[in-house]
């Protein structure tokens, strides 16, 4: 590609723009899941964070001070409701909801102490999924808290797809590494867990010169195919994230299609 400018990768891969031969239906499956699960880790990691500011200004300290957790939800018109919630013991309370699609913010709502505030069933099986995570012996990647994504369950009784995210905490880069998966059962059994690198890994940030890259590269080889986290890294910093699987083995990651793609040689 000329003139294109990569850096801040683990390891550098020249790419031409050239599909390879069609994935065999492994790979298809694999691909997208991937896709899928990063769009929604995606919408709902933003979801909490755009309402974040609404929350902030409607609340007092003292309501700030009980919050224990957020849950996010679908709501109609392609829009995710986030639910910011305190505890009565082991029990979940309301304290402000808001809904997005992602830019605006609407349907903002301060649960007073006489309101009908309980959750329902299904944000009180998550908020109890986001503590089980939250106990996991798992370390950030970044000096913040995890922030938590919970996806329902993709089969009928199957468990939640939870992710624990290394959140970017400056402008030098976006975190690779330190992000984590954590499927919890109804009960409240942690039914398996994986990181998605072996280390901490940095992407992006500027060049010497001011200069933001183009794209972002990174070797991954723990699995034969991109993952949903190289999905939601390439939304969360707008650039095209290039994985090498394997030395003839590099993929073009965008939010809309995980392609392989030839090298030079």
């Amino acid at each position: 590609m000329a003139g294109l400018r990569i850096w801040g990768g683990v390891a550098a891969v020249a790419c031409l723009a050239v599909p390879a031969v069609a994935a065999d239906v492994g790979e298809r499956a694999a691909i997208a899941r991937a896709l899928a699960r990063g769009n929604n880790i995606y919408a709902y990691d933003r979801a909490a964070w755009v309402t974040t500011d609404a929350l902030m200004a409607a609340i007092s300290d003292a309501q700030k001070r009980e919050i224990r957790g957020w849950v996010v939800a679908p709501a109609p018109g392609d829009r995710l409701t986030v639910t910011y919630y305190g505890l009565t013991g082991a029990k979940p309370y309301a304290i402000f909801t808001a809904d997005t699609d992602g830019r605006t913010v609407g349907n903002k709502r301060m649960w007073a102490a006489n309101d009908a505030r309980d959750l329902t069933p299904e944000l009180i099986a998550q908020s109890q999924v986001r503590d089980r995570m939250m106990r996991v012996n798992l370390r950030p990647c970044t000096p913040a808290r995890f922030n938590s994504v919970i996806l329902p369950p993709e089969t009928n009784g199957g468990p939640y797809i939870g992710y624990l995210l290394s959140p970017q905490t400056d402008d030098t880069g976006y975190p690779a590494g330190g992000h984590y998966r954590v499927e919890v059962s109804r009960t409240g059994e942690v039914v398996s867990q994986r990181s998605f690198t072996k280390s901490c890994i940095t992407l992006g940030g500027r060049a010497p010169d001011g200069a933001k890259p183009a794209a972002l590269v990174v070797s991954h080889i723990l699995d034969p195919v991109p993952t949903e986290i190289h999905v939601f890294v390439s939304l969360a910093t707008g650039l095209p994230l290039y994985v090498a699987t394997g030395p003839d083995a590099t993929w073009k990651v965008t939010g809309t299609a995980i392609e392989r793609v030839k090298t030079p040689g």
